[in-house]
């Protein structure tokens, strides 16, 4: 059975991903392959199998949003260029630029924000999961040193 294609911001939360299925029997799944096939968009396959039963998973990610594909850096500026014209591009510059100064925290909000703003709860999910998980081990730190990290 194949799953997806499930668009992704990062390879962790195609593992995340994975590892809240449960097989129909209930069982954990356990990754046996990975590979990826570049496309429109570029898919990161995962196989698994039931650690219980044996029955065969397939995961398809959409990875397109972060995998770079085997471009070189030239064909990479040739795309660009062709999507944006001249004045977007100076646009997107001058944005790049007035981010530089500022504070990392504003950029995480600004780009929290923006996955809201585009319905990607899955993404708000993960992200959720990653705070979650850096906050308990965090206090788990605080409490064995006695310090407030």
């Amino acid at each position: 059975m194949t799953i997806g294609p499930i668009p992704v911001h990062c390879i962790s939360q195609e593992y995340w991903y994975i590892s809240r299925v449960r097989c129909e029997c209930g069982g954990k799944l356990d990754t046996r392959l990975q590979f990826v096939t570049v496309g429109t968009p570029a898919v990161d396959v995962i196989d698994t199998s039931c650690q219980r039963c044996g029955k065969e998973l397939r995961f398809e990610f959409d990875i397109g949003r972060f995998y770079p594909g085997d471009l070189t850096m030239d064909t990479k500026m040739v795309r660009l260029l062709e999507r944006i014209d001249e004045e977007r591009l100076a646009d997107k510059l001058r944005e790049l630029w007035s981010q530089a100064g500022t504070p990392p925290m504003d950029r995480v909000v600004a780009y929290i924000r923006g996955l809201s703003e585009e319905h990607d709860a899955f993404a708000l999910e993960y992200l959720q999961a990653c705070i979650a998980h850096f906050a308990k081990e965090s206090a788990q730190r605080s409490s064995a040193t006695g310090t407030i990290e």
